[in-house]
């Protein structure tokens, strides 16, 4: 019948998006090497032709838009469910049966939540209160550059995240769980992809930072991508010739990044470790390090 070759392309699609979800999540533990995303992500930032975020970009939409496209077209074929066959039901996703012979799109998706185990004490502190706290204050921020820094930093701290949040909504009892697993995927996928558009303003924002302080980005073998010279990292020079001292430039970057201007500020919202990540890009020496940490209550 249609509708059971419809649940049979349904299910090709999950294997198919399965087999490329795996691959996106390589690629993104390969780029953002482990631990060390928000530094990347940062660095990233500063990339002027914005190559990384379009061959990222590419990549995204290249896996989303055919899935999209054609879960939307099968859903439209599989209108007619077992329980009520004699009258036109509404369209809606076919709830494909599980093949016990082949790895389901949920089993394999969920899987890939296990890597973020090395992580986990990193993250886990901060996840449920503090994240929270944080994307609802990026709503009330006035700033809109400031707010979009600020998704940049939360996207990055939480992808593995989503990745898990998926693998959740699976449950082997539950025949119905694939499709609403599969919900979850594209609907937090529509999310990243907003996301990833905002990238691009957010590494305009981030590079103009560094050139009005009169700063050259030099272009790094090793990372593949444009950075902050290591000899510049220490003092950074601004566009009135003056030179800044770490301790100062960190207060100059963090009053961007959390929006600190006006009445209303955020910083108690940003858990440290975040802060430290940061003040790793210049290399503070502990005694700097701690001076930054005390702008930040507990």
């Amino acid at each position: 019948s249609a509708e059971s070759d419809a649940a049979g392309e349904v299910k090709e699609m999950q294997r198919i998006y399965a087999g490329r979800a795996v691959s996106l999540q390589q690629h993104l533990q390969d780029s953002w090497r482990g631990g060390n995303d928000l530094v990347w992500m940062i660095e990233q930032l500063l990339d002027p032709q914005q190559q990384q975020q379009q061959i990222f970009g590419r990549e995204m939409k290249e896996i989303m838009e055919p899935v999209q496209l054609r879960l939307a077209t099968l859903a439209s074929q599989a209108h007619v469910t077992e329980t009520d066959a004699r009258a036109p039901a509404p369209a809606k996703k076919a709830q494909p049966k599980a093949d016990p012979s082949q790895p389901s799109a949920s089993k394999m998706i969920s899987k890939l939540g296990q890597s973020r185990e090395e992580n986990r004490g990193r993250f886990e502190p901060y996840e449920s209160d503090v994240m929270g706290i944080l994307k609802r204050n990026i709503l009330t921020l006035r700033s809109r550059q400031a707010r979009m820094i600020l998704e940049v930093l939360e996207k990055s701290h939480t992808f593995s995240g989503y990745v898990e949040r998926v693998g959740r909504d699976f449950d082997s009892e539950e025949p119905a769980s694939e499709s609403k697993m599969m919900d979850t995927l594209l609907n937090d996928a529509d999310t990243l992809w907003e996301f990833l558009k905002g990238v691009a303003e957010a590494k305009v924002l981030a590079y103009g930072f560094f050139n009005a302080s009169g700063i050259e980005l030099e272009y790094s073998e090793d990372r593949g991508d444009f950075i902050v010279p290591r000899d510049k990292q220490r003092h950074l020079r601004f566009s009135d010739g003056m030179f800044m001292s770490p301790k100062e430039l960190m207060t100059r970057f963090l009053d961007v990044i959390l929006g600190r201007k006006g009445n209303y500020h955020i910083s108690q919202a940003v858990p440290k470790h975040m802060v430290q990540d940061i003040e790793s890009i210049f290399l503070l020496p502990p005694s700097e390090q701690e001076v930054i940490r005390n702008v930040m209550p507990d």
